[in-house]
């Protein structure tokens, strides 16, 4: 199966945080820094699926869409938890950190545990990171 273009994959995520992290709903940084995390999320994983190709050591290198949609449904996920939800909506610190840094924390972690949790060797580890 052919992929989307680069093009179209930010307008199905993009269209789903822009839907979903309104500026009406969340503060002005936190609406911008979803929007910023759409482009980054797709630019690291179009850099892992050209880079790491699967060879018969690692067969289950295979990078495809479903990457994208699991990063982005861990974000989900915690927004929908209420005590997440409230957290980021009411622009409070989170141990001292402003909502949009909360939420590059979060994607950094949803993008650890998607990516990163495929990769056997260190070598790939720090070449991913």
């Amino acid at each position: 199966m052919v992929l989307p273009s680069t093009d179209s994959i930010d307008n199905i995520y993009g269209e789903m945080i822009r839907t979903f992290f309104t500026p009406r709903a969340f503060n002005p940084e936190v609406a911008e820094a979803g929007l910023t995390l759409v482009q980054a999320t797709i630019q690291l994983w179009d850099k892992i699926k050209n880079g790491l190709l699967p060879t018969p050591a690692k067969f289950h290198y295979a990078f495809n869409m479903r990457e994208l949609s699991r990063v982005f449904q861990g974000i989900f996920e915690v927004i929908k938890c209420r005590e997440g939800k409230d957290v980021i909506m009411k622009a409070r610190t989170v141990g001292g950190m402003k909502p949009e840094v909360f939420m590059v924390g979060l994607w950094k972690h949803e993008c650890l545990r998607t990516f990163e949790d495929k990769l056997v060797t260190p070598e790939d580890k720090n070449w991913a990171s």
